[in-house]
């Protein structure tokens, strides 16, 4: 069975934990790192984030964004629009992925470009990865067998954060 385990992938696995836990974390990279197949959720029992407990306090919460995955498996585009990073002719940058699907629907290997302005032509920089498109409900469901627990998700209309978000609380003592 696919465990909590999920939440052991965070980019926040790297806050120091004081004995009482932290209340609400907001990391500034990506709250979740893409894993890209079963077994690197499946078996991870030391985890930072597989016991609630460990990083938050009781009544914190996690807060977890993702891509709306499930339109993404339903459509599987090809590639991202390219993005500019504004700036002078000398420091713009162009970014843009190409995805390939696998057959079962659920990953996809990301190819993310970087154009760079040098010496008058385009530097190109490229890196590979791949990743497994969880739905929204597929980590809510991570999140609750993790032990979090009044779930809720919130649409970019209602927060202002380009993509939607989980919000999810650890159990206080007294609400097990």
């Amino acid at each position: 069975m696919r465990s909590g385990a999920l939440l052991g992938q965070f980019q926040i696995r790297r806050l120091s934990r004081p004995a009482s836990g932290h209340s609400t974390p907001l990391p500034k990279d990506r709250p979740v790192r893409p894993v890209s197949t079963d077994s690197k959720l499946e078996g991870t029992t030391d985890n930072r984030l597989g016991s609630p407990g460990q990083a938050l306090r009781p009544g914190g919460l996690l807060l977890l964004s993702t891509r709306r995955f499930g339109q993404l498996r339903r459509e599987q585009p090809q590639s991202t629009p390219p993005q500019v990073r504004d700036g002078t002719a000398e420091d713009r940058t162009i970014t843009f992925q190409l995805w390939d699907w696998h057959p079962d629907g659920e990953r996809y290997d990301p190819e993310h470009f970087q154009l760079l302005p040098g010496d008058g032509t385009w530097v190109t920089r490229t890196r590979r990865a791949a990743h497994w498109a969880l739905t929204q409900a597929e980590a809510a469901g991570f999140a609750a067998t993790a032990g979090f627990t009044d779930t809720s998700r919130h649409e970019p209309v209602d927060t202002g954060f380009f993509q939607p978000v989980l919000v999810a609380k650890v159990a206080r003592h007294d609400d097990k």
